[in-house]
């Protein structure tokens, strides 16, 4: 029987591991919705090559380079990573 508990208890564990998270499901942003996100806080595309932008804004002096692909979810340090140079986050 202690067996069983035991795997019960391991399967609860690694169960709760691979579920999302309400923070996992929060962070994860399309990159529309991260350019939404740079564009609502006064960013524009300043130059474009292919599916690479670069954001700016009056008062800010660093580009911002946005790896753009639409639809697909932009990883969690890229995501980051581009929040912090913003200064958005």
């Amino acid at each position: 029987m202690g067996n069983v508990a035991s795997y019960c208890q391991q399967s609860l564990e690694i169960k709760s591991l691979t579920e999302p998270t309400d923070q996992d499901t929060e962070e994860s942003k399309k990159f529309s919705e991260l350019v939404k996100l740079l564009e609502g806080d006064g960013f524009r595309i300043v130059k474009q090559k292919g599916s690479i932008r670069y954001y700016g804004k009056t008062g800010w002096n660093r580009l911002i380079r946005v790896d753009y692909h639409g639809a697909k979810e932009v990883p969690t340090g890229t995501c980051h990573s581009i929040l912090k140079a913003a200064g958005i986050k």
